[in-house]
């Protein structure tokens, strides 16, 4: 954990993914997945990178509302689970096959990223968590 520093935006830079860039997510927002008919996921569509907390349980929801709001097929999604704590990994895909790479998996707690923040790092990245965790009091 880094404290004072929330995991929506740690776990996403722990893994080698920035939710910025100038060119590939020049905006982000964080939603709850606990409820998602409260958004307008078609409005959500507007952001580069949409960063879900607490939505692992509703994964293939997720999805299908992802979906239905105009995300292509195609957009690229991360799962970091136990983001910004010690063991914290990362499962990688896009719309179209994620919800088959995380079966039988226990995905709580987890933070969703999708789209252009996920493209800026891929699996087997060079990780900010050694340099990082080096610099945290013990």
């Amino acid at each position: 954990m880094i404290p004072g520093v929330s995991s929506a935006l740690a776990g996403p830079v722990l893994a080698g993914m920035p939710l910025t860039d100038t060119h590939l997510s020049k905006s982000y927002a964080v939603v709850s997945g606990h409820d998602l008919s409260q958004y307008d996921w078609a409005a959500l569509k507007a952001v580069d990178t949409l960063v879900v907390m607490m939505g692992s349980r509703s994964l293939p929801q997720l999805i299908d509302v992802l979906r239905e709001g105009g995300w292509p097929p195609d957009a690229k999604i991360a799962i970091i689970h136990s983001a910004s704590r010690d063991g914290q990994d990362e499962l990688y895909g896009d719309l179209q096959d994620i919800v088959g790479k995380t079966n039988g998996r226990d995905l709580s707690p987890s933070i969703i990223v999708v789209g252009g923040a996920v493209a800026l790092t891929h699996p087997g990245h060079q990780s900010f968590r050694p340099q990082l965790q080096q610099m945290m009091p013990n």
